[in-house]
């Protein structure tokens, strides 16, 4: 009460020394003549400030007036159409006063709310708390609050705040209406967002689990509670640190002091006790959560048992150990790729034939010291394995740490999963140099055998035209003379067995032209190869039963006797084998014209074979293939077969650069 007297002092005296204030300067303006005297001239000056002080408090309740009709303007369109909507009830709920903006709010016309319950609006499930808040309203004249649903007709739920507070006169109250309609919606969300989180959750087979920043578990997941053997009652609340093992804690201490808004995902590998008593090694993943100071509000951490796996992990690298200690000591140079080819292992051999360092060798760069002429053959030899899925082995050069190269046998084999997927490839080379060098011998003494061989048909067969041929022929003329001039009573006798002998010394002779034929058929040299053959494929029919063809182009030309010699001896060396071998009914030998060369085939229907693999042409297997190869490559030729298993074999040989032999 002192303070509001002091406050009402303050403004009279305020007024009254405006009005002074006002009455001097009206008599500085014009009144000076006005000279009263002793008691008037007080009187009239206390009157003036009386008037003028009026004047003030009249200017001043004007002006007091047009702020409260703007204040009450503002207020009005506030009350209306503001974003909180309000509302006058009496006790019983009913509806006395309503704003525009409450209308809209509820999508109900303000002419239906007036004088009806506001009760009939509100949703079912939310009536009984509105009956508690008018009760508690009118009865202990505090603010109330309170959510509820509201149903307007034809429209969705929406969810309105009220704050009801009773009026002085406690016969009705006012109460303001918020749209938190949104909010519950994402409230709703919210929830069904954790409904689902924990679903998803609990059905993982990880340990997942929430702790706040003093270590004590807020969540844990079914699987964490299977883990550890306890059930929430015994893990919310409680510290991480009992379920780790003493020895980890301060490393697992260290590696989470690491999380920060920057960092928020920290990795940990540490031991607990298992509900079973038994210590497994764990992986956690841990998540923080920092609020908008950067400060740590909860961790989410993600754990799997990495035990049986870290175990694994130890077993294959004592293996690998073991393959490396093995990969040293054999004598072959070792390797190792991943499923595209990379290098992933060459042991120290390797590394001393090659000169190159493991960092020029890693990728695909073993294919360095490759001979130029093999790398495509290698590359494609592997490439064709990896389709098939199958091992693989070639014979290459690779060059030596001082430039030279020597021949290496490579053989790989992949390692497949369980679904016959190549994970790497697994591998060996090895030296064959010395091999290959008595390869070479050999190639030079085999062709050396076949010159031979031919120079010794070529004597033979003379040996047998001058000498056993004539002979025979002799012979049987003697014996046509002894047959001519026997006397009548010892023909009886020896006509039989002279006739006999004429017969044994005509078959003698036939098998000794066919012989000499074998050996070096005179036809070659006189018609050529063409001529040589025709009695040749045909006595072959005639003797096998094989349906034998021979297709040769009518300007077939001939060549040198060494090359028709050659190729005739190739072909007599086929047909041999497709009647040893190949269970053939028809047999095609063709001699043909290429560019800048000829060609011969001979082709049967027989079973087929595999080809030897492991060089660019394979030649096939046996003694047999190995001498055409040879007779084949002595003349300049290309030798090369193909079969395939049940449908036959081909025997090609290409001779290019061939020029015709004159004619005699």
């Amino acid at each position: 009460m002192g303070i509001d007297k002091l406050k009402r002092e303050t403004a009279v005296d305020n007024l009254r020394r405006k009005a002074e204030e006002r009455l001097l300067s009206a008599e500085k303006t014009g009144l000076e003549h006005l000279q009263p005297d002793g008691d008037s001239q007080r009187l009239c000056h206390e009157l003036e400030v009386s008037h003028i002080e009026l004047e003030i408090q009249n200017e001043e309740l004007v002006r007091a007036r047009d702020e409260t009709d703007i204040a009450l303007e503002k207020f009005a369109d506030l009350f209306e159409s503001g974003p909180v909507g309000f509302l006058t009830l009496t006790r019983d709920g009913t509806v006395k006063a309503v704003s525009l903006s409450s209308a809209n709010l509820l999508k109900i016309d303000r002419a239906q709310l007036l004088g009806k319950r506001f009760g009939l609006f509100v949703n079912n499930e939310s009536l009984h708390a509105f009956a508690d808040l008018l009760d508690k309203t009118f009865t202990d004249f505090t603010k109330v609050m309170l959510d509820v649903a509201i149903q307007p007709e034809g429209n969705a739920p929406i969810f309105v705040q009220l704050l009801a507070k009773a009026a002085a006169s406690g016969q009705e109250c006012n109460v303001a209406l918020i749209d938190i309609t949104q909010r519950k919606r994402a409230e709703e969300a919210l929830s069904l967002s954790e409904q689902r989180y924990r679903a998803v959750v609990e059905d993982q087979t990880e340990l997942i689990f929430r702790y706040r920043p003093d270590g004590s578990y807020s969540f844990v997941n079914a699987v964490f509670r299977g883990f550890f053997r306890k059930t929430d009652e015994e893990i919310i609340g409680q510290g991480w640190h009992h379920d780790v093992v003493a020895e980890d804690i301060p490393m697992v201490e260290e590696r989470l002091m690491r999380l920060c808004p920057e960092h928020p995902v920290v990795e940990v590998e540490n031991r607990v006790i298992a509900g079973s008593g038994e210590i497994r090694l764990m992986q956690f993943v841990n998540h923080g959560f920092f609020d908008e100071k950067g400060r740590l509000i909860e961790t989410q951490s993600v754990g799997r048992d990495i035990t049986e796996h870290n175990r694994m992990e130890e077993a294959v690298r004592e293996s690998e150990s073991d393959f490396r200690t093995l990969a040293e000591t054999v004598p072959q140079i070792v390797w190792a790729t991943s499923a595209d080819g990379r290098n992933t292992f060459l042991n120290h051999r390797w590394v001393d034939y090659t000169g190159l360092t493991p960092e020029e060798s890693s990728g695909h760069g073993w294919i360095t010291p490759f001979h130029p002429d093999d790398k495509q053959y290698a590359w494609e030899a592997w490439q064709r394995a990896t389709v098939r899925n199958e091992p693989y082995s070639l014979e290459c050069r690779l060059r030596r740490a001082d430039g030279n190269y020597r021949w290496w046998l490579i053989r790989g084999a992949p390692v497949q999963n369980a679904k016959g997927e190549i994970l790497k490839w697994f591998g060996t080379c090895t030296d064959i140099e010395e091999i290959k060098q008595n390869e070479k011998a050999l190639t030079a003494y085999a062709r050396r055998l076949i010159i031979l061989e031919e120079d010794l048909r070529k004597r033979i067969a003379a040996d047998l035209h001058d000498d056993i041929a004539q002979t025979l022929t002799a012979l049987g003329l003697n014996l046509s003379y002894l047959s001519n001039h026997l006397k009548d009573g010892q023909r009886e006798n020896l006509d039989v067995t002279v006739a006999d002998s004429r017969k044994l010394v005509k078959d003698v002779s036939r098998s000794v032209r066919n012989l000499m034929v074998e050996l070096h058929p005179h036809q070659l040299e006189e018609f050529g190869l063409v001529a040589a053959l025709r009695p040749h494929v045909e006595q072959y029919a005639n003797r096998t039963g094989f349906e034998a063809v021979l297709d040769a182009d009518v300007n077939f030309p001939r060549l040198s006797a060494k090359k028709e010699t050659a190729l005739y001896r190739i072909i007599q060396e086929a047909l041999q084998n497709i009647l040893k071998h190949a269970t053939a009914t028809k047999v095609t030998i063709t001699l043909s014209r290429m560019d800048g060369g000829v060609r011969l085939t001979v082709t049967d229907n027989g079973k087929g074979f595999v080809p030897e693999a492991g060089s660019p042409q394979p030649t096939g297997s046996g003694w047999g293939l190995t001498n055409m190869r040879e007779r084949a490559e002595l003349i300049g030729g290309r030798f090369r077969v193909h079969s395939v298993v049940g449908e036959g074999t081909t025997v090609e040989v290409e001779i290019k650069g061939t020029k015709v032999a004159a004619s005699s």
